[in-house]
């Protein structure tokens, strides 16, 4: 089968089974209407459907269940992403913490090291870079990642990455940054306030 007709097969299946679920609520009662659940790999290949965004938006006062999977969110058009993400109940993402192609090569390099000492660790979208979890300790780190330009030319960011961690509820703050600017990272450190600086643990990569 080749892959230009994946679309709207997908698509006939979908419609197919979405004018059975509606002629299903016109002729049986709600109480004897058996549950349905539509499985769909790649859905961002039914972005065409016209109907699609009804179909998101109605599907359980039909009780037709819908199980979408992807690969990433930019595969999905910005409308059709808020639809998804309005109307769905649960939402699971699935990072495989070992890749190695892709992705930041600075945060790679940080998550590495803690993943071989056995701690969780994922990225966090800059609230902080990343997340990580000692099951040793008991502790919920914040991880900031450093760049060259950040160590080099807003020092105040780097400053205020050293404090927010508290505010969000970690126990302490790791720092990663270039090696190069070690000097500059520790003089930061050192205006901390004694408490925090404690929990603030500086490492080069």
């Amino acid at each position: 089968m080749g892959e230009h007709i994946h679309g709207p097969i997908m698509s006939s299946i979908a419609l197919k089974l979405w004018f059975t679920v509606q002629f299903r609520a016109a002729t049986v009662p709600e109480e004897q209407r058996v549950p349905a659940i539509l499985f769909v790999d790649e859905f961002q290949e039914l972005q065409s459907l016209g109907i699609l965004k009804t179909l998101l938006a109605q599907t359980r006062s039909f009780k037709l269940a819908l199980w979408l999977s992807h690969q990433n969110l930019s595969q999905l058009d910005e409308e059709l992403l808020k639809t998804v993400l309005g109307n769905t109940a649960v939402q699971v993402a699935v990072l495989c913490p070992h890749r190695r192609g892709g992705g930041s090569g600075d945060r790679r390099k940080s998550m590495e090291p803690l993943h071989r000492r056995g701690m969780f660790c994922c990225p966090a979208a800059q609230a902080p870079d990343l997340v990580a979890y000692d099951y040793k300790r008991l502790k919920a780190i914040a991880i900031e990642v450093e760049s060259s330009s950040e160590c080099r030319s807003h020092r105040e960011q780097v400053h205020r990455n050293m404090l927010k961690w508290r505010e969000l509820d970690f126990d302490e703050c790791h720092v990663r940054f270039p090696k190069i600017f070690e000097k500059e990272v520790r003089e930061i450190l050192e205006i901390l306030p004694e408490e925090l600086r404690l929990n603030v643990k500086i490492s080069p990569v």
